[in-house]
């Protein structure tokens, strides 16, 4: 898919979403692994191109029900999972025409850069580029699944290739009825500066971590303010010294809450909150 194409590099898209940062940083590492190789990737977050009022429900719904209601999002997880499959099913064509009415405004985008291969990150956009591959010259599309587990919305029609983390997740998709010459166990993506990782001391010494201490990593992107100040104070029934690095995600609110309150807050510890 990458040879060249009439004298010139191929153009790859990426489409991503940015619900979370997974999978914007999949793309994003993609993205410089296509320039190594001598391709001309660019990158799109399919929600840039949906309605406001769609974009925020959709994101903040999902960190919504994952903080408040696991379990439930777990009984919806197993129930569409109950007969995963590719098929095209009334179900799916409702949910893509959906997809498609909120997000209008790709495929002309897609039409304007003039990929050779499109690449998805995030499962709702086969779904919203489904109805473009019907009217105009069909384009080859992979997905790279950045979870390591493949739930049923990963399996859709019209693709050339899933990559996939594990073997395991190999094996539910074509125990789903992929064709395994379809699916490829490569990982999940990751920035191209980890080839090259630095010792323990060295990597301690460039974040300021003394090299005496355990390092206590705390991801805080997912949680409210509420949530992170209680874990942040139970922390103190902890009795050894400890390095805590609170990563904030792109939160300023999060990182107010967690200098502050580790400010505030007695014990062994030398904290480092950082978005």
């Amino acid at each position: 898919m990458l040879q060249a194409v009439q004298n010139r590099s191929p153009r790859v898209l990426i489409i991503s979403a940015s619900i979370g940062g997974g999978h914007v940083a999949c793309a994003k590492a993609l993205a410089g692994a296509f320039e190594a190789l001598g391709a001309e990737p660019s990158q799109v977050d399919l929600l840039e191109y949906t309605a406001l009022p769609f974009r925020r429900l959709y994101r903040q719904a999902y960190f919504d029900l994952v903080r408040n209601a696991p379990d439930l999002v777990d009984w919806l997880g197993r129930r569409m999972d109950r007969r995963p499959s590719e098929t095209n099913t009334v179900q799916k064509r409702i949910r893509a025409r959906v997809n498609r009415l909120l997000a209008y405004a790709l495929p002309a985008t897609i039409d304007k850069l003039k990929p050779d291969v499109l690449v998805h990150t995030h499962f709702l956009g086969p779904e919203i580029v489904s109805g473009r591959m019907r009217r105009r010259a069909p384009l080859p599309q992979v997905e790279v699944i950045t979870d390591f587990f493949a739930h049923s919305l990963w399996l859709q029609p019209g693709l050339a290739r899933y990559f996939v983390a594990t073997d395991e997740i190999k094996v539910h998709l074509v125990s789903a009825g992929v064709d395994e010459h379809r699916v490829r166990v490569t990982g999940i993506p990751i920035d191209g500066r980890f080839e090259r990782l630095p010792s323990k001391a060295e990597a301690r010494s460039q974040l300021g971590l003394d090299n005496e201490r355990d390092v206590l990593l705390l991801m805080a992107s997912g949680l409210d303010a509420p949530d992170l100040v209680a874990l942040i104070r139970q922390l103190r029934s902890l009795a050894w010294p400890l390095s805590v690095v609170v990563v904030c995600g792109r939160s300023h609110e999060l990182l107010k809450v967690a200098t502050e309150t580790a400010a505030s807050t007695t014990c062994p510890f030398r904290w480092r909150p950082r978005t």
